[in-house]
């Protein structure tokens, strides 16, 4: 059997090839022959393969795949460039197979089944017969793909217990089944450029893991509202609102929703800050990256915390949100109020809201801000100590003088005509700059947010 699933995924990989290059069958339904066939054999593999020789096999071929990715051998049949979600599902797959494929399998099955058949059938279902077209990002998808998607997921969460008899021990209830389907089908949506591979899986063991009382779920009907609140009262683009939609389902629905408490109360005041009057600089709703790079990774340190119980990756998860509310404050407070706008650490007068500009009176509220969202972990509700308060108020402010530093030294800024240098790439023929290109506003806040959560998670081990 080994042999046989290795050899699968070999003839499965070269013949999708194979088709879209001869044109026999559309590009579009080659690809997803590969995805379908290949990611089934791979979901059913770890029971019958030793994991040890499984995770050689697949740690071998994720630099073969990355080879075959650049040289041109995976490319995108509507947009024509490298796919890279090959190389993001044998990632995933590995990670998987390392957790779980000893003690675990149905924690490898069930997220890889998902993907096969799941993605893949919303892909051929929505490129056949799709009419109806949406998008909460840069790429479109259809309601029947959708649906096509969720109908799949829902009958082999629901299902496989039943038929393949290495997963009698390990069944999901046609409840669960619906409200993990759901979740995992509004996360498609929002996904892009392959990155489903990666989070459809993340999501599948998250929610697989995790307890969680089905009479929880009335948060959603309070939840779907206020994400829609957003996105009216243009705080959030479509894609944000979503975003932000399916990340307080995962802050709320589970054993521990009380740490929502965080994220709301930054979002609130970072929402209300932006529309305070007097702002010089036109604020654009947030959209999904933007969200993810103020959020993302201290709600990803949350959901570790709920699946490993250490208290290091709360203390992460609230650092995380003390950074974003004091870097958000300290922006919007120093763009309004703010006298005298100059590069962090230097004399330098910039011009208003450039990356890296601080103000005196910024400062000093972003310094506010952080002690501020630390001191609900005093709440009784909470029940953090004051050593905690003090070092992760401290984390957000220093993670917010971080964020300056990036901004200055590593943010891009474009040369404009007068001789400055500006955020703006206007217009847009503007190639000349300083930094690096790819590091844009969101990237900074990104990697500020990464090292504030990390290092929140770090020195909780020295109190």
């Amino acid at each position: 059997m080994e042999l046989v699933l290795a050899i699968a995924v070999v003839v499965f990989i070269f013949l999708a090839e194979v088709l879209r290059r001869r044109s026999v069958i559309h590009p579009v339904f080659a690809r997803k022959i590969l995805h379908v066939g290949a990611i089934s054999a791979s979901a059913i593999s770890v029971f019958y393969f030793d994991v040890s020789l499984l995770l050689v096999i697949i740690g071998a071929a994720i630099p073969f795949l990355a080879l075959a990715v650049w040289k041109g051998f995976f490319i995108e049949a509507e947009t024509g460039r490298r796919s890279f979600g090959i190389i993001y599902f044998a990632i995933a797959f590995f990670i998987l197979v390392y957790f779980f494929g000893d003690e675990k399998p149905y924690l490898v099955y069930y997220p890889l089944a998902i993907l096969a058949w799941g993605d893949g059938l919303a892909t051929i279902v929505g490129f056949s017969v799709g009419k109806n077209i949406y998008s909460f990002s840069s790429e479109k998808k259809t309601v029947e793909g959708s649906l096509a998607f969720f109908m799949a997921t829902l009958l082999i969460l629901a299902f496989s217990s039943v038929l393949i008899p290495e997963l009698h021990g390990y069944p999901v209830s046609l409840l669960e089944a619906v409200f993990i389907s759901l979740f995992l089908t509004l996360l498609e949506a929002v996904s892009v450029k392959g990155l489903d591979n990666i989070w459809v899986p993340s999501a599948s063991v998250y929610w697989l893991m995790i307890e969680f009382e089905i009479s929880s779920l009335l948060w959603l009907g309070a939840l779907a509202p206020f994400a829609y609140l957003t996105f009216k009262r243009k705080w959030l683009t479509g894609d944000g609102a979503l975003g932000s939609f399916l990340m307080g389902w995962i802050l709320l629905i589970g054993p521990e929703p009380r740490y929502f408490i965080f994220p709301l109360v930054f979002f609130l005041i970072g929402s209300l800050l932006s529309k305070l009057p007097g702002s010089k600089i036109k604020n654009d709703p947030r959209d999904l990256m933007q969200v993810f790079a103020n959020g993302g990774i201290p709600v990803i340190f949350l959901m570790l915390y709920l699946i490993i119980g250490s208290p290091a990756f709360l203390f992460g998860f609230v650092s995380g949100f003390a950074f974003a509310l004091s870097d958000t404050t300290s922006s919007e407070i120093g763009i309004r109020y703010g006298k005298r706008h100059i590069y962090i650490f230097s004399n330098t007068k910039v011009e208003i809201g450039e990356s890296g500009a601080v103000t005196l009176q910024g400062t000093l509220a972003g310094l506010i801000a952080s002690f501020g969202l630390a001191s609900i972990s005093l709440m009784p509700f909470i029940g953090m100590e004051v050593q905690h308060f003090i070092l992760i108020g401290s984390i957000g402010f220093l993670g917010n003088v971080t964020d300056s530093l990036i901004g200055k030294h590593a943010q891009v800024k474009y040369l404009q005509s007068n001789g400055n240098f500006s955020d703006s790439k206007i217009p847009e023929r503007i190639t000349k700059h300083i930094g690096f290109s790819r590091v844009n506003n969101d990237i900074t806040n990104l990697i500020t947010s990464a090292i504030s959560t990390f290092l929140g998670w770090g020195l909780f081990f020295l109190l």
